[in-house]
Parts: structure tokens; sequence; C-alpha cells
């Protein structure tokens, strides 16, 4: 009988011991699973943050300005430099004069990428002027879109998010 007794009591401390020290574990992984998603949270936030481009041409216009025209800049030395290759490279297959695989189609996409990235420009900067001067300095940068080899696109066809 005092056998059974001490068993039991064993067992009952045990068992107690067991269910503390799930308790335990139940908080921490709890804990764990509310900072990992607060994490996942915060930087889901920082993403859409990052992404957003019309908020990054609305606080700093001519910093973005600047960076569409060193992206157009470097995308067109990038194509000049891959058709001067393609050029001076003997082929055997095709004829000397033929145009580069994708040369026309990265020759769009640039021009979409300067017309976008510009004509977000053009409403950050037109949004605040008089309308006289808005038509004149929305003028001036769809021109400067043009000769860079940008499209020229207006404001409806800038994505929705876009719009004032």
């Amino acid at each position: 009988m005092e056998n059974e007794e001490l068993i039991r009591q064993t067992m009952e401390y045990r068992r107690e011991s067991i269910s503390e020290d799930l308790g335990a574990l139940e908080d921490r992984v709890t804990d764990t699973v509310h900072k990992v998603s607060e994490a996942a949270s915060h930087t889901a936030a920082r993403l859409k943050e990052a992404a957003d481009i019309k908020g990054h041409v609305d606080h700093h216009p001519w910093l973005m300005f600047g960076g569409a025209i060193a992206a157009g800049a470097i995308l067109g030395q990038m194509l000049h430099a891959h058709e001067t290759a393609a050029r001076q490279t003997p082929r055997i297959a095709a004829p000397p004069q033929a145009p580069s695989l994708l040369g026309k189609e990265l020759t769009k996409v640039k021009g979409l990428a300067l017309g976008m990235a510009l004509g977000f420009v053009r409403q950050a900067l037109t949004a605040d002027l008089p309308p006289a001067l808005a038509g004149e300095a929305g003028e001036i940068i769809d021109a400067m879109t043009e000769k860079l080899g940008g499209k020229r696109l207006s404001n409806s066809e800038l994505p929705s998010g876009s719009r004032q």
C-alpha cells in the first residue's frame, strides 16, 4: 500500500511538473510567434513604402528626376554598347547589319521606363504650380522625355496610384 501511495504521489508530482513545463513552452512559443508576426508586418510595411514610387517623387522630386535621367543614360549606354558590339562581332549565320535580338524591345522598355519616371516627375513638380507655369513646366519635361528617347505619357496613361 505504501508503495502504491508513493507511486501516485510521484506520478502526480511529475504530471504537475510536465504541465508547468508545457505551459512555459506554450508561452515562449506564443511570444516567439508574436515577435515574428510583428517583424513580418514591419518588413511588409517597409517594402510597401520602398516600392511607393509616387511617394518618393512627392518627397524627393529632384532626386527622382535625376535618378530617372541617370537610369535612362545608363540604359542608353548599355544599349549602345550592345549594338556596337553586335555590329563589330563577325557572325557566320547572320548578315553583319542584322539588329540585336532584343534591340527593338529593349528600346521600347527604355522609352516606357523614361516616360513613366518623367511622367511621375511631371505630376509631382506641376501639382502645386499655377496653371500657366504647370503647363509650361509639363511641356519642358515632356520635351526632355522625348529627347532622352522616352515615350511621352499623359496623366491618364500613368498607373492609377500615381494620379492626384
